[in-house]
């Protein structure tokens, strides 16, 4: 990474349980291992011949402050700006850019890897950030991840060097960086970056309820609109986008299934977080949520994310609107159809 030091201000933070072998640049943010974290402390400290004074960081104390792979971004600051210790809200924006790189990492390797393989990895307490009116490095502390999330998890979490050859191949991968890294991002990238938010929270949580609701929610920020309120029903029209992006490929039948179990899972969703009793669709009181509920709505979730990024031509949240009534009203009304649909009417019936 090359310094800007006249017009960024660098940021550091520590991962804490994530181990990587490699470089992993995903443009603004770059994670680093911890040998390459330290040598680019020791460069950059090298570089300056300020006097010592409060806050000053010293090559030789890195040793014992860097202990895990490093993520790292610069922040463009004011010309105004008159002393480091204004730059409270560039220390914000660089947090938040770099808690949402670890959601896409996140994202990448609940998909990619194993269930729960990703649930506890985050910013650690030491938070390093580059001085570059008085040439220093000061060290912040700031909550570190909560130590809850690291019950019973004590092997961390590995990115081996095969996974970031496989994203980078991806055409979907490249798209969600392109996302990442938009200066002014557009309708579509905002909501898929926030639903990566949720996504996070919900792997990061521990209550059954909070990470299903918080599932559901990433739903509902990623395919859902005000319009949806004033225009129909917010559960119908989220299922029924639900069911098209997650079975695009699939038959009529398992879309529509899908879109069943959607409704009810928001149903559950409601009823969870309002402290009532959780119902079934057809009014039967039915258990709490499951850990099949978590995995089935984290996988429309994740499947939907990925359909979005695969589809070149959405651009925009009513692109989304446009695909989902062009395969609703794409059917032929012929003898399959037929079939297909008394047969459900049969079965609503019984």
């Amino acid at each position: 990474m090359k310094f800007d030091l006249k017009n960024k201000a660098y940021f550091l933070a520590q991962i804490e349980n994530l181990v990587t072998y490699q470089e992993l640049d995903f443009g603004r943010v770059l994670f680093l291992p911890p040998k390459e974290g330290k040598d680019l402390l020791y460069k950059v400290v090298n570089t300056f011949n300020s006097k010592s004074h409060g806050g000053y960081i010293y090559p030789e104390s890195l040793e014992n402050i860097i202990k895990y792979p490093i993520a790292v971004t610069g922040i463009e600051i004011r010309k105004d700006i008159g002393h480091w210790h204004c730059l409270g809200a560039e220390n914000e924006q660089a947090l938040n850019r770099i808690e949402q790189a670890c959601s896409i990492l996140r994202f990448l390797l609940y998909r990619d890897v194993t269930e729960g393989i990703c649930d506890y990895f985050g910013i650690s307490g030491t938070f390093l950030s580059l001085n570059n009116q008085q040439g220093a490095w000061f060290r912040n502390d700031i909550d570190p991840i909560p130590s809850l999330l690291l019950e019973g998890r004590q092997n961390p979490c590995v990115i081996f060097s095969q996974y970031m050859v496989s994203w980078k191949r991806d055409q979907r991968f490249r798209r969600l960086l392109s996302m990442f890294n938009e200066k002014e991002k557009t309708e579509i990238s905002r909501k898929v970056i926030l639903s990566l938010h949720w996504l996070s929270r919900a792997l990061k949580e521990s209550s059954a309820n909070i990470k299903f609701a918080n599932l559901v929610i990433g739903m509902e920020s990623l395919l859902s609109s005000r319009d949806d309120q004033t225009f129909g029903s917010i559960n119908k029209n989220l299922s029924e986008r639900v069911a098209v992006l997650v079975g695009k490929n699939l038959k009529p039948k398992d879309r529509l299934d899908i879109y069943e179990a959607m409704r009810e899972y928001y149903g559950k969703r409601s009823t969870t977080l309002h402290g009532c009793k959780v119902k079934s669709r057809r009014g039967k009181a039915k258990s709490q949520i499951t850990e099949e509920d978590i995995r089935k709505v984290g996988e429309f979730l994740v499947e939907s994310i990925l359909t979005i990024l695969e589809i070149p031509e959405i651009k925009k949240f009513e692109d989304v609107i446009k695909m989902v009534n062009g395969c609703k009203f794409s059917f032929e009304w012929n003898a399959v159809t037929k079939k297909f649909v008394y047969a459900i009417i049969s079965e609503k019936n019984s």
